[in-house]
């Protein structure tokens, strides 16, 4: 009954939140669940137990009572490993084999794991940082993650036994759990789940491993596509654009713009698709570009450029080395021109300092271009010192999933075709800072801080402390320049990178990650009817940060969560507009932000058209809040972060310009989160306050939310004005 593993030699570092991954894992899911039944099962059971049949699986079904450890069900694997320390997870479900949901009465009373006929202890994994959806299954009535630490093999074939019972309810007389996943990784190596398909079969996993090595990411020439069979099923490609990725895989470019292309390979029974982008043909195609030399007395620094012109039979490009002082005034430079054809051309161009050179080189720093006539074609680097090497971070990088990537680029009313609200896909993608620190006493380095600011002086810099030459960090404004550095820390010292800069593209809507919580977006982004934009970083949407379980009050947010709202998204105010029966009043009288948050309860309650009499007096004072700069930046939410809060993202953004069809689409966006487990059609809320206000006094959709808030909620055109200022640029 496992439905992955991932096993790897004990020197390499598993990160699967990274793009490149040492070892793939590869995900098995049988046609029928197998559920092993122990030496001695009919001990201490009522009665024999007998097959049960749930989501057309077979398992066994447990007695109320207790019975002894072994003496419940059992899965054993046989592992033939490398010889050294590993950890082991694994995953407890209940009857319906859902992934990461509660089921009050399902969980596992107790649990023992064996290696060789050894028990070890184990521990659950809430203090590993993945949040609460990977809750402790031994007393949480929930699915969850266990973990046995520090196993030591040995390098011969050795038995893993999970032994586990399974608790009672009054109503049925009985329940069971399972054991459905395992994954068995290096000992101190970072592991954290990430939820999939539960449907997902052998032929999945061949698949994935027969496309595993194709890089398919940004085309400039053809690729090879496999033409094969999988289990006697004859692979069949299509594309999304012919004209730019045929099915044999013939790249065509075009001269105008980068095109997004959707590969997907086809089994009579399965489907995988690729996300590709095919760039566009530019003047000039540039294979390489590097320096070497360093910078000091009777040095040679040198530049070399391999490149061709895809044009035309032949244009002069030209390589330029420079060196400047602190004052970045030029010192010398060298440079070196070629007439480069459709062959692949060498270019260098070099600059000797002399040994009598008199002038002060402290902080001195070189700069290397590739130039066709007086247009640049490549600046390959700006380094202040020969400390690092820093990898560029592209200017085109995209920030969301491809799924919602795709989705942003279809019209409104596609949703269905991305997303179902059964599960979470609206992460963002990370961006990637990679570096290589060239020191020779690199081995005393402690750790990496990477600082990265919307200012070139680095001013109100985000932080992160990093143990490798690489970080991936989220959460960035779309359509906006960053500026960056990296610093080494020694134990007394450090050193620091040059300011590296990049611009993420501009496409709404900005969509967050932050730990414990989903559906997660900036309300700013969009472009308005007179041509401006929302700004970002103001207004926030999420789902609750809070709930109560029985009686007792528990946060959905965890630590790494809290520090992204309060530190990097810079969150003042929480506005939470559960009603009463949701969170009473009483009960919660704080933000989980801290006492230094303003907390707003103005609860909204679900009715006809969400816009009855007590509702229409909480959203007068939602948006008497949004009249106060002192509040900003706000983050409002409901339980699920989708209807309620819907509702207001559609009058306040409504309200600064945004079309309604831009609307429609923030309102579907919650379909790419796992919040209550249910797809929102827009039909869920046409006839609701989206037909009140179409109904109501106004040329523009803008005019009539104007006036339904000034008229009939009760805002005064002071504060509207002072929103539609504030909030546009």
């Amino acid at each position: 009954a496992f439905d992955f593993m991932v096993i790897m030699p004990s020197n390499y570092e598993w990160t699967p939140s990274r793009t490149e991954i040492p070892i793939r894992p590869i995900i098995y899911r049988e046609d029928e669940y197998l559920w092993i039944e122990g030496e001695s099962a009919e001990t201490g059971f009522s009665s024999k137990p007998e097959h049960a049949e749930f989501s057309g699986g077979k398992t066994y079904r447990l007695a109320t009572q207790s019975v002894p450890g072994d003496a419940g069900h059992y899965v054993e694997y046989d592992v033939d490993l490398a010889a050294g320390t590993y950890d082991i997870y694994f995953r407890a479900v209940d009857d319906d084999f859902a992934l990461n949901s509660s089921k009050t009465g399902s969980y596992m009373s107790d649990a023992h794991t064996y290696v060789d006929g050894v028990e070890k202890p184990y521990k659950n994994v809430l203090d590993e940082g993945w949040g609460t959806k990977f809750a402790d299954p031994l007393s949480n009535y929930a699915h969850g993650w266990l973990k046995v630490s520090d196993v030591e093999l040995n390098g011969d074939t050795h038995t893993i036994r999970l032994a586990y019972l399974a608790a009672a309810t009054a109503n049925p007389s009985w329940y069971f759990g399972g054991l459905d996943c395992i994954a068995i990784v290096p000992g101190g190596s970072q592991f954290v789940p990430v939820e999939k398909d539960i449907n997902a079969t052998k032929k999945d996993a061949e698949m994935s491993v027969l496309l595993s090595d194709y890089n398919l990411k940004t085309l400039k020439g053809d690729i090879i596509l496999p033409a094969t069979t999988i289990r006697g099923e004859t692979i069949t490609w299509t594309s999304s654009v012919p004209s730019a990725v045929a099915t044999d895989g013939t790249v065509t470019r075009s001269e105008s713009a980068d095109r997004r292309v959707k590969l997907t390979a086809a089994t009579d029974s399965y489907t995988k698709t690729f996300r590709v982008k095919v760039k566009k043909i530019t003047d000039f195609e540039v294979s390489s570009f590097t320096k070497s030399g360093s910078i000091g007395l009777n040095k040679t620094l040198s530049a070399n450029a391999t490149l061709n012109y895809t044009k035309g039979e032949s244009k002069d490009a030209m390589v330029v080395i420079a060196l400047y002082d602190n004052n970045d005034k030029l010192l010398m430079c060298g440079v070196d021109t070629k007439s480069v054809t459709l062959t692949d051309a060498d270019i260098d161009a070099a600059i000797t300092i002399p040994s009598d050179y008199a002038k002060d080189l402290t902080n001195s720093y070189i700069k290397a271009f590739l130039w066709s006539g007086v247009t640049p074609i490549e600046k390959v680097f700006e380094t202040r010192n020969d400390d690092f090497v820093i990898s560029e971070v592209g200017n085109d990088t995209v920030l969301h999933s491809d799924d919602m990537e795709d989705y942003l680029e279809d019209s409104y009313d596609s949703v269905a075709l991305y997303a179902d609200g059964q599960k979470s896909i609206d992460r963002p993608n990370p961006i990637e800072f990679n570096w290589k620190y060239l020191r020779n006493d690199k081995a005393n380095v402690v750790n990496y801080t990477v600082r990265v600011s919307e200012s070139p002086d680095m001013t109100d810099a985000w932080e992160y402390s990093v143990k490798n030459e690489y970080a991936d960090i989220y959460n960035f404004k779309s359509g906006t320049s960053y500026y960056w550095t990296v610093t080494a820390n020694y134990a007394d010292s450090s050193v620091t990178s040059p300011v590296s800069t990049f611009t993420t593209t501009a496409h709404a809507p900005r969509v967050l990650s932050v730990e414990g919580i989903s559906n997660v977006r900036d309300l700013g982004g969009w472009s308005t009817a007179d041509g401006k934009t929302v700004k970002q970083g103001l207004v926030y949407r999420s789902m609750a940060l809070s709930y109560l379980s029985g009686e007792t009050f528990k946060e959905y947010l965890t630590a790494d969560g809290k520090n992204t709202m309060k530190n990097e998204l810079g969150i003042k105010s929480e506005i939470d507009i559960r009603g009463d029966s949701e969170m009473p009043i009483e009960t919660y009288t704080e933000s989980v932000l801290g006492e230094d948050a303003n907390y707003f309860r103005k609860p909204l309650n679900y009715n006809e058209d969400y816009l009855d009499e007590d509702n229409r007096a909480a959203l007068k004072d939602i948006f008497e809040i949004f009249a106060d700069k002192n509040n900003y930046p706000i983050d409002f939410h409901c339980a699920a972060g989708a209807d309620r809060t819907g509702m207001v993202a559609y009058f306040l953004n409504g309200l600064l310009g945004v079309s309604q069809e831009d609307l429609f689409r923030d309102y579907l966006l919650t379909n790419f989160a796992k919040t209550d487990n249910k797809f929102r059609p827009l039909s869920g809320i046409e006839g609701k306050y989206i037909a009140t206000v179409d109904a109501y006094s106004g040329n523009t959709l803008q005019e009539k939310i104007y006036n339904y808030l000034s008229e009939v909620i009760g805002v005064s055109q002071e504060d509207l004005d002072f929103i539609i200022s504030y909030m546009t640029e």
